[in-house]
């Protein structure tokens, strides 16, 4: 339990909260920039083709829907072996 006014506590247990579901962050992320209609040729940030090629390169079982759809933004075609 957090005493009032103890903020360093507070801004402690907040930090230390973790999204333990990947893949709907990846699934996020990726909506996002098809909602922005992003385009790695006209867009390209170094940024964001690495974090999409780290996607699209992972497994479907780690990634979820967003490994397939970073596929299509770069217009991969990857194997997929486990």
């Amino acid at each position: 339990m957090l005493i009032v006014e103890d903020h360093i506590t507070a801004m402690q247990k907040l930090l230390s909260i973790v999204d333990e579901n990947v893949i709907e962050e990846h699934k996020k992320y990726v909506a996002s920039l098809l909602a922005l209609d992003y385009k790695p040729s006209m867009d390209a940030d170094s940024d964001t083709i690495l974090t999409l090629q780290t996607l699209a390169y992972m497994h479907p079982f780690y990634g979820g829907e967003a490994v397939y759809w970073s596929r299509a933004i770069l217009h991969l075609d990857v194997e997929d072996e486990l």
